[in-house]
């Protein structure tokens, strides 16, 4: 397998910094256009739930269901975060951070 330079495009604005592509391609020089495609921001999923678990030595465990989250707890060394796949309501897999 060949390793390629693949020019990723940032959030907004022209594409500006080298990725590493491990891709196997047929060719050795690729556009950006056929490897990186900017989709448009999702929309604005309802409220997820989180659900806080002591689980000793002052550490906890918070369970995400995707969903809109906004004060989102400040998270220590040794508390454990669970993101909960798509499936676990109908938010379509989103966790969308609104502030931190």
């Amino acid at each position: 397998m060949r390793r390629i330079k693949m020019w990723k495009a940032p959030r907004s604005g022209p594409a500006s910094s080298p990725t590493s592509c491990r891709h196997s391609h047929k060719s050795d020089s690729i556009s950006a256009a056929s490897h990186w495609t900017v989709l448009p921001a999702p929309s604005v999923p309802p409220d997820g739930t989180m659900t806080t678990t002591n689980i000793g030595s002052g550490n906890k465990r918070y369970v995400l269901s995707p969903g809109r989250y906004k004060n989102l707890s400040n998270f220590n060394q040794g508390d454990e975060i669970v993101l909960q796949q798509a499936s676990a309501n109908s938010n379509g897999g989103i966790f969308y951070i609104d502030g931190g």
